[in-house]
């Protein structure tokens, strides 16, 4: 049996519907050829009854198959499809189930890859790092879990994943770092919270600076005074 997506089954009942529409007129007209003057339906005719029937059959199957695929609830009994008015709701929910499913999917694809990239870091000087060894084996745990997930079941992590609400996406944020949309908003929350813990206690002041490598390297500050006095980015409120 072949096998089609929704669309393309959505075209052929619109096809099909065109056909039975233009048929039916036809069949009117030889009904009163038959009855007066007698005169008997062309062969030709009868001909295409036989394809239509066949049609609407082949369509009806492939519908049910793509039901059943796409796990669609309630799936309905095959003998009470009797006509294109039977198969038209049926229909619909395919087409949105596999909307639904092209999206999860979509979501699924995208938290692996994340997790690629996470199992993807290494070292700059090449050496083992235990808690990225652990971190990455927890993350090839993961990957394995979402992959082997089956339609229509999903992964709680993996919506948390793209969405960049998962512990491995804030690693991804901090190792790779994103610098235009990120930096600024972990910058405001540090900010926030030295405020905060300023205004409960008064044993210290606690500050921060933000010392990105390109200038550390560029201006080569040799004290913490100078880090401070030099690196000014995000001080001031926006």
């Amino acid at each position: 049996m072949q096998s089609l997506s929704a669309p393309a089954l959505l075209n052929q009942f619109t096809s099909l519907a065109t056909t039975f529409s233009q048929l039916g007129a036809r069949l009117s007209q030889a009904a009163s050829a038959l009855q007066d003057p007698g005169l008997p339906p062309p062969t030709s005719l009868l001909a295409e009854l036989v394809s239509c029937r066949r049609d609407f059959t082949d369509l009806c199957a492939n519908v049910l198959s793509l039901a059943e695929n796409l796990t669609v609830a309630p799936f309905p009994v095959p003998a009470e499809i009797a006509s294109l008015n039977d198969l038209r709701p049926l229909l619909q929910r395919v087409g949105e189930a596999e909307q639904k499913k092209a999206a999860v999917e979509g979501i699924r694809r995208q938290a692996l890859l994340q997790l690629d990239r996470v199992l993807a870091i290494v070292r700059r000087d090449g050496n083992n790092f235990p808690p990225l060894l652990e971190c990455q084996g927890r993350a090839r745990e993961l990957h394995n879990a979402i992959a082997e997930v089956a339609w229509p079941q999903t992964h709680p992590a993996a919506e948390a994943l793209i969405g960049g609400e998962h512990p491995f996406a804030q690693l991804l944020l901090l190792v790779e770092g994103q610098e235009e949309l990120d930096v600024p908003r972990k910058m405001e929350r540090l900010r926030q919270w030295c405020e905060d813990i300023n205004r409960v206690q008064a044993h210290a002041k606690y500050d921060f600076v933000y010392v990105d490598l390109e200038s550390f390297e560029r201006y080569k500050p040799t004290s913490f005074r100078q880090l401070i006095d030099g690196f000014r980015e995000y001080k001031e409120k926006t």
